[in-house]
C-alpha cells in the first residue's frame, strides 16, 4: 500500500449502509492512505483529521494527490448539510465551503474543484476513469 493511495471503503455500519443505499453504489467512504499507515479523511462527527487505518473491506486506487493541500483542511468540520442533501437530493446542493464530506477532501487534493459535489461512488468512477 503506497502513501497517497485512495482507500475506497465498503462500510457495514448503519450509516455506511444508508450511504451505500442512497448513493446506489458499493462504497460508503473514501480516505487517503498516509506513509505511517494511518489515513487522512473526513468522517462523522469529527471532520477532517488523521486516523488509524481500521477498514476491513476496501479497494485501493493510486492517484496523484497534493498532500500539502490535503493537510491544510485538517480541523475542518464534517459537512452535515451536504450529507443530508445526498439523502434527499432536493434543490441546489447543500454545501458549506468550510466543512467537508470525505470525497470533498479528495477532490481538493486532486485539484478537481468540479468534483467537490461527488459522492464516494461518483468519485470512484471519476478516479478510475482518470487512471485507466
Amino acid at each position: 500500500m503506497e502513501p497517497g493511495t485512495l482507500v475506497f471503503v465498503r462500510g457495514t455500519s448503519l450509516l455506511a449502509r444508508l450511504i451505500r443505499f442512497f448513493d446506489k453504489g458499493e462504497f460508503s467512504h473514501v480516505a487517503i492512505l498516509l506513509d505511517n499507515g494511518n489515513v487522512l479523511d473526513s468522517q462523522y462527527p469529527d471532520g477532517v483529521k488523521e486516523r488509524p487505518f481500521r477498514f476491513s473491506n476496501y479497494e485501493l486506487v493510486p492517484v496523484p494527490l497534493d498532500m500539502e493541500i490535503a493537510w491544510k483542511f485538517v480541523g475542518y468540520e464534517y459537512d452535515y448539510g451536504q450529507f443530508f442533501w445526498y439523502l434527499f437530493r432536493w434543490g441546489k446542493i447543500w454545501n458549506t465551503p468550510d466543512q467537508f464530506i470525505c470525497s470533498e477532501l479528495i477532490a481538493h487534493a486532486m485539484h478537481k474543484p468540479s468534483w467537490t459535489g461527488m459522492t464516494p461512488n461518483e468519485l470512484y468512477k471519476a478516479v478510475t476513469e482518470l487512471v485507466e
